[in-house]
């Protein structure tokens, strides 16, 4: 089940590019060296890394930094011998693994009980933006929602340094109850205007609504 996708270097289009296709339930990284026509891919062998991740709650978030090249991976549900933490708190290991020295580094980002992280997008800066959702379409009063969490890069280098936890800050939160067309929020893509400075999120969701 393919689930993250992430580009080494910045996208120019047309499927090409080297890219990197995360996976779960049999959890595994592949890499594309000749993007969608590639006639075979490479296995990264990271799979021992990702025995914490549920099943289904594999990679999802997965991100190529552009400046330092490491592969950030994050489960999407946290491991399953965790306990309920009172204040809904939950905590997902995450690892970013250097290709050339074949170096891991792991960290861990706290979210809550019902928004799981779905995908990761990189400034020119090197600072992060998560994209977190909650599908709570048949519960009663709440509905779908979704955040974007914000994580600068001297606080992600912190992390890596130390294999500590982070709590992101949180830019948006957003939900269907409050008229908010959120479906099950999936992928998410960050822009930078050179000219102006503008920053511009794009988000893609399934379409379990069917419409």
């Amino acid at each position: 089940d393919a689930e993250g996708l992430t580009v080494n270097g910045r996208y120019e289009g047309g499927g090409k590019g080297e890219l990197y296709v995360s996976y779960e339930g049999d959890h595994r990284v592949l890499r594309f060296l000749e993007g969608v026509g590639s006639p075979r891919s490479t296995n990264l062998n990271v799979s021992n890394l990702l025995t914490n991740c549920p099943s289904n709650g594999g990679l999802e978030a997965i991100l190529k930094q552009r400046r330092d090249g490491l592969l950030l991976m994050l489960c999407e549900e946290p491991p399953i011998s965790s306990t309920t933490d009172p204040q809904d708190r939950m905590v997902l290991p995450g690892w970013a693994y250097n290709e050339s020295s074949n170096e891991v580094k792991r960290f861990f980002v706290e979210s809550n009980q019902s928004f799981f992280p779905t995908d990761f997008g990189e400034l020119n800066n090197g600072d992060l933006m998560i994209l977190f959702r909650s599908y709570l379409r048949f519960v009663p009063n709440e509905g779908n929602g979704m955040r974007i969490g914000y994580i600068t890069k001297p606080e992600l280098q912190e992390v890596l340094a130390k294999g500590e936890t982070i709590k992101p800050f949180i830019i948006a939160e957003i939900f269907s109850r409050d008229g908010y067309n959120i479906d099950n929020m999936e992928g998410l893509a960050v822009r930078g205007d050179p000219r102006t400075g503008r920053i511009f999120v794009y988000l893609v969701s399934d379409n379990n609504y069917n419409e």
